[in-house]
């Protein structure tokens, strides 16, 4: 306060006089003394300071005086305050929470990150997110992370690694920040397990009803005979299929064979009877 850079006539006083006394007497024994201490200025306004004190000694280190420094901690305190409520906020969120410097280290993880990835504890910390990444993606992190620097802010999927060696899918929203000067890089992760199996569920349903349809379509051109229509079907079977880009069917009616370009022998099959009229 302004009242400390006024020289001389004790421009604080000690709060509690019992920190007073031990504080003198601490010095007049010829020690130093050093802590926080709460002060109240001349306006009457209370406030934390560091205190540093220490006893003046003449030749033959009698105490003969004592000299004392204050440093008002109020801005620091305030500041200490406000990393602990945003740090209880970060522990307390729903979502994956890392935050990582530059070289991808990772600096700070919540409860959520740790569990999520199948650690406790601040095993995260220090880690890299490079080896926590899967390969797909380990090998775009230093290109996001160039993004996050020239835009402040980005949104992307990954995939990480849990500690069992599993992965998982997230998605990604991640900020620049500054902390003490420093350049860091928060990332606000949610696992998307559900929604890419949802994805994928409604995919294969959609490859389901454009085979269908595409079959109606089929049936109804005219001068379109059986064995055209055997193999059209064939050929159209395995994009209604999971993995459909090594899917392969035939047909089998009778002695003939209707079959894609791509068909063989495997003991990785389904075979179903054709129904005709219910026969």
């Amino acid at each position: 306060p302004e009242e400390l850079e006024k020289a001389g006539g004790g421009p604080a006083t000690f709060v509690d006089q019992n920190v007073a006394h031990e504080v003198f007497d601490t010095i007049m024994n010829g020690r130093s003394w050093s802590g926080e201490v709460e002060m109240l200025s001349k306006s009457g306004r209370k406030f934390i300071a560091l205190e540093r004190a220490d006893a003046i000694k003449d030749e033959t280190g009698k105490v003969i005086g004592l000299i004392g420094v204050h440093t008002d901690l109020t801005e620091r305190k305030k500041a200490e305050k406000e990393i602990q409520f945003k740090g209880m906020l970060l522990a307390a969120a729903a979502d994956s929470i890392l935050v990582h410097d530059l070289s991808g280290r990772i600096v700070y993880a919540n409860k959520v990150a740790e569990a999520l990835r199948g650690y406790a504890g601040g095993e995260l910390i220090s880690k890299d997110l490079h080896k926590l990444s899967t390969p797909e993606y380990a090998k775009l992190l230093n290109k996001r992370i160039s993004e996050i620097q020239q835009k402040g802010e980005v949104i992307f999927e990954s995939a990480n690694y849990r500690n069992d060696g599993s992965s998982f899918p997230i998605e990604v929203h991640a900020l620049l920040i500054d902390v003490n000067g420093e350049k860091l890089i928060l990332r606000i992760g949610r696992d998307i397990t559900e929604r890419k199996r949802a994805e994928h569920q409604i995919r294969e349903r959609m490859k389901e009803l454009r085979a269908f349809f595409n079959l109606a379509e089929i049936t109804e051109r005219e001068g379109f005979s059986l064995e055209e229509l055997y193999q059209e079907l064939a050929n159209m079977l395995p994009d209604s299929w999971q993995y459909n880009d090594i899917a392969c069917c035939r047909i089998v009616i009778g002695d003939r064979e209707f079959h894609t370009k791509n068909f063989r022998e495997s003991e990785w099959m389904q075979s179903a009877p054709i129904k005709v009229h219910g026969t």
